[in-house]
């Protein structure tokens, strides 16, 4: 996913801290490029399957925190 996204690898490899730091990179950016994200587990079960397909009545999250 980093190299689709245009990113290098920061950090020792298999390392659990610098593998959740790529991944949180990889968030922000598709974040950046308008990817909408929502919260699986915040969403009922019957509803899950919905959302995914571009429900309008559920919205992304705020991943404004997140941002530098």
């Amino acid at each position: 996913m980093l190299e689709l996204q245009g990113m290098q690898p920061e950090g020792r490899l298999h390392s659990g801290i610098d593998d959740t730091r790529n991944i949180a990179r990889i968030a922000m950016q598709m974040g950046r490029d308008g990817c909408r994200m929502y919260l699986n587990e915040a969403l009922p079960m019957k509803r899950r399957a919905s959302a995914v397909q571009g429900n309008a009545q559920f919205k992304p999250m705020d991943l404004s925190a997140f941002r530098s």
